[in-house]
């Protein structure tokens, strides 16, 4: 599975980085869950 990160996200240091991608990955969980339901 890749992960695609938006341009807008900077790589800065790895707790940054991994923060990030949790937002990303919580983010398309709620767009998933507001268009299903």
């Amino acid at each position: 599975m890749t992960i695609i990160i938006s341009s807008g996200y900077q790589k800065r240091t790895q707790k940054d980085y991994s923060l990030s991608l949790k937002h990303q990955i919580v983010f398309e969980i709620e767009q998933g869950e507001l268009s299903t339901t």
